[in-house]
């Protein structure tokens, strides 16, 4: 298993991944696919050319098999003081023959030294569709 940063040659993947999460635990229709993929892709567009944002991939023999998106913000500092920021984690995943082998265990480890040597704090926020592993 590797480990790395999203890049514009994921959004079909990460697409499809999403799409997954979504069959899984919505009632969703399989007519809305290519909508929907061609509106997230779009989404994952803009989250990947905006250094605000990283999306953490776990990935097996070429294919994504889990994930965790941070998104940096600007914590609220009182006047004066310089701007600290804030990470919002989101949308933990692995996929459904992946689970339960630590895979997501290992992606938030290596996210979270990301974010010690950054020094940032953060938060998760938790999707019920897409926190699985």
């Amino acid at each position: 298993m590797m480990l790395r940063l999203a890049n514009k040659s994921d959004i079909t993947q990460l697409g499809h991944l999403k799409w997954q999460a979504l069959q899984e635990y919505t009632e969703i229709n399989d007519n809305d696919k290519a909508t929907f993929q061609e509106r997230y892709g779009a989404f994952l567009l803009m989250v990947l050319t905006n250094p605000d944002w990283k999306i953490w991939l776990a990935e097996q023999n070429g294919h994504i098999i889990g994930h965790i998106y941070a998104q940096r913000v600007v914590k609220k500092a009182a006047f004066g003081e310089e701007a600290k920021y804030l990470v919002k984690l989101s949308n933990f995943y692995t996929t459904p023959v992946c689970r339960k082998q630590g895979i997501l265990q290992t992606l938030f480890a290596a996210v979270m030294a990301w974010l010690q040597s950054h020094q940032y704090e953060y938060t998760i926020i938790n999707e019920p569709t897409m926190s699985i592993g």
